[in-house]
């Protein structure tokens, strides 16, 4: 999976981008992902070919997208689809055990935003295979908000970039599999702490904390 995401806030509102490149192990005519009814889908499309929207069905309870795919793919084939959203995602009522996600400030006011979707899944904020047993093999996550905050997210911090509205994106990347629900979003006016852990084996590892201004001591 990629995700492209940009947190709005104000608004208390995401939108985003899914990209799935996926291996076919058997004969396949749609690709079924979960995506909770709260969120809609702006546009999708298989390969480089954008489909109608309404073309992607929803069952009845809504939680759920049926990308139908031009032709079947075989075994041994790969397919590739996209899909972008947004919405107002649930709000976790009790968090973390009861997930989605949390629009908090800190002690100044400035937004303080994390999820927590363990228990009901990845597919409350972003579109998804939501099940224990898909784990990606790597992850590209981008997450674009207001220049006076922070995303922190899974993996290796590779790049932040500064854009002329006042916004700024940090693209992290994961290089080993990971479950969806670990997919992690974290936004506040951190400050970056850097150190190492010596191993018990004598290996000095990097550690990094993304920590609020009056919690950096």
């Amino acid at each position: 999976y990629d995700l492209d995401v940009r947190v709005r806030p104000e608004a208390q509102i995401l939108a985003g981008t899914m990209r799935m490149r996926a291996a076919v192990v058997d004969t396949l005519h749609s690709v079924l992902l979960d995506l909770d009814h709260r969120l809609d889908v702006d546009s999708a499309w298989v390969e480089n070919n954008s489909l109608p929207v309404d073309t992607i069905t929803r069952p009845s309870d809504g939680d759920q997208l049926r990308v139908p795919l031009p032709e079947p793919r075989l075994a041994g084939d790969t397919v590739s689809v996209q899909i972008a959203y947004h919405g107002a995602p649930r709000v976790a009522p009790n968090p973390p055990w009861d997930g989605g996600v949390t629009w908090s400030t800190t002690s100044e006011g400035a937004p303080w935003i994390g999820t927590s979707v363990q228990t009901a899944g990845a597919s409350l904020w972003w579109p998804v295979k939501n099940h224990p047993s898909d784990e990606p093999d790597s992850m590209d996550i981008a997450i674009t908000v207001p220049d006076s905050l922070v995303a922190a997210s899974n993996g290796t911090l590779r790049s932040v970039e500064r854009a002329s509205d006042s916004t700024q994106t940090y693209r992290w990347h994961v290089s080993t599999s990971i479950n969806s629900y670990a997919v992690t979003l974290n936004v506040a006016p951190y400050v970056r702490v850097d150190t190492t852990y010596a191993s018990t084996a004598g290996t000095q590892v990097p550690v990094t904390f993304f920590a609020l201004p009056r919690d950096t001591a």
